[in-house]
């Protein structure tokens, strides 16, 4: 049998071919590799709602799955940043219109429909072998590879084409969203610089504090006067790791300047990457107040800034890591939770972008007191424990971010170009 088919014991089987198929020809060439593996079957285009309702009668004769049955890792693109970023802007901006019900930006809408194809081919894995790559890049070069990633972002201008063009109302808002993440940011040295690297920053008047640790994460973070990670706790770390021959090398930057904004509601913290490696030259951590903080909420927002990346054979990611240590009552069940959130692979520009919205409920959570895990993830519309999760699965629909329950915050990690 062909890979990818489920079959009942009525005799019917589905199968599916991941695409997107881009043409007629390719369609006939996926009925017909069926046809080869089910010769005496009548072979037709159906849904998976379809084949559901074949096997309900028996219902009673299928496995029950009582774990989630896809890996809810949030999973970074297989290219650039500025891709995957450009991407995700034009879903929010279309999904910001379904949710009120306009019926222009229905999939049934040509432009819609055109639009979500080329997303498709956009954000599409590719899942190549080193050869099969190899064969069609050359893998001694960085400069050709890097262009070959490039050349996949091709694919988001046509996506907002295909709304302009058409004169859909869409058209202008996600062209605007688009032009804004191409804008080149150049992170800024302005304000005051700060001398004592590792002392508490004030941001609002007082209302937040947060603390940088040597290597530039933020290890404490308190408002008004309450800490709202626990001790040995630490955001936003920024690694960068490479793999030569199988073996992975890790490397760490160090904080190197703390500049405060004339508002004292932004912080930037500088940090140096180690000499003689291809991680980026420097890097630059931006925390601001996104919005006036409140008795019970705060929202920040991270603006991670890479500078002189050099493009490299060698597999390589950029990390952003967050670990969260809970200090709870003595029945409860204690136990650490680390996430990375990859946001840079295989990219040659030399400055990238990323930002993470952070929000924050000082609210005591007493669902940590009774529960086992402290971190979800958000999958369509749902909270999901990663441990609850079954074997074999691949990134899906990761879309909303983290949600890390401390015992005196609720902490909500939304990355904007990263996830399934």
């Amino acid at each position: 049998r062909i890979p990818d088919c489920a079959e009942s014991a009525k005799g019917v089987a589905f199968c599916a071919r991941f695409g997107p198929l881009t043409s007629l020809a390719e369609v006939n060439k996926a009925l017909d590799d069926v046809r080869i593996a089910y010769p005496a079957a009548e072979v037709f285009a159906s849904t998976v709602s379809s084949f559901v309702q074949e096997i309900l009668p028996q219902k009673n004769l299928l496995p029950v799955m009582t774990r989630e049955v896809g890996d809810t890792g949030a999973c970074s693109a297989s290219s650039d940043p500025l891709r995957q970023a450009e991407s995700r802007a034009i879903q929010r901006v279309w999904q910001a219109c379904q949710s009120h019900g306009t019926r222009s930006c229905s999939v049934d809408d040509p432009a819609i429909a055109r639009m979500t194809s080329f997303l498709l081919r956009a954000t599409a894995p590719m899942r190549k072998s080193k050869d099969a790559l190899c064969a069609s890049v050359d893998c001694n070069n960085a400069s050709a590879q890097a262009a070959a990633w490039a050349k996949r972002r091709t694919f988001n201008e046509l996506a907002v084409l295909a709304l302009e063009e058409s004169g859909h109302p869409l058209g202008a808002s996600v062209r605007a969203e688009v032009a804004s993440l191409r804008e080149e940011v150049r992170p800024w040295r302005q304000g005051t610089r700060l001398e004592n690297l590792t002392e508490a920053v004030k941001l609002a008047a007082g209302q937040v504090k947060l603390r940088f640790g040597s290597d530039g994460s933020i290890v404490a973070l308190l408002q008004n006067g309450s800490h709202l990670i626990g001790k040995d706790s630490y955001l936003a770390a920024f690694a960068y790791q490479q793999a030569e021959d199988g073996k992975p090398r890790i490397f760490r930057p160090r904080l190197q300047e703390v500049w405060m904004s004339s508002d004292e509601m932004s912080v930037l913290a500088v940090l140096a990457m180690p000499n003689g490696t291809d991680s980026p030259r420097e890097v630059f951590l931006n925390v601001s107040l996104a919005e006036p903080s409140r008795a019970h909420h705060m929202k920040l927002e991270m603006q991670l800034f890479l500078v002189g990346k050099t493009p490299t054979p060698l597999e390589e990611a950029s990390l952003l890591a967050f670990h969260l240590v809970p200090e709870l009552k003595k029945q409860a069940t204690t136990s650490s939770t680390h996430f990375s959130l990859p946001f840079l692979r295989y990219h040659a520009s030399d400055l990238q972008q990323t930002s993470l919205r952070h929000s924050l409920s000082s609210r005591p959570s007493l669902r940590l007191v009774q529960a086992a895990s402290m971190l979800n993830f958000q999958k369509l519309g749902a909270e999901v424990d990663p441990r609850e999760v079954a074997g074999g699965g691949q990134c899906q629909e990761v879309w909303d971010g983290v949600v890390a329950r401390t015992p005196k915050a609720v902490i909500h990690i939304e990355s904007l170009d990263v996830g399934g």
